[in-house]
């Protein structure tokens, strides 16, 4: 569903660095797979793509949110099940899934600006933006030696 939209016209008429996504998989109850997606796309093509993804998919199953905390809660739960070591039995099963199905936690399209630094200045840049300033080395980042979570 996701290569369907991905190369519909809408999107295929944006350059590959206004594209950017998160996409994150998890299971339904029942073990069937389906996915959160976050698209950061210029504000003056979202009514475009919103019609394009409503003529391609069913409104009954699939919806579009305004929602990036949404997606990030989904991006957050799903994580760190990878990492963590004293393991519930659900996640334990979760691992379980993901592995024997084969299916990615966790996609991104290339961007090379850290979420982290679009969270600070997501005011005053868009991701797209701020992927092109880190890119060409116009934007410094500091951070302190002693709090490298907090950028200066």
């Amino acid at each position: 569903m996701l290569s369907k939209l991905r190369h519909h016209r809408s999107l295929k008429e944006l350059s590959k660095n206004q594209r950017i996504f998160f996409r994150v998989n998890e299971p339904h109850k029942d073990g069937t797979s389906h996915t959160h997606i976050l698209l950061f796309i210029p504000k003056n093509r979202i009514q475009r793509i919103k019609t394009a993804f409503n003529r391609l998919f069913d409104n009954k199953a699939n919806d579009i949110q305004n929602a990036k905390a949404y997606v990030m809660k989904y991006i957050n739960k799903t994580l760190p099940l990878s990492k963590k070591e004293n393991l519930t039995k659900k996640e334990r099963y979760l691992n379980a899934w993901y592995s024997k199905h084969r299916i990615n936690r966790f996609n991104s399209s290339r961007t090379l600006a850290p979420i982290n630094l679009y969270r600070l200045l997501y005011k005053r840049f868009s991701l797209y933006e701020l992927t092109n300033l880190v890119d060409k080395n116009i934007l410094q980042i500091y951070t302190l030696a002693d709090n490298t979570q907090k950028i200066m």
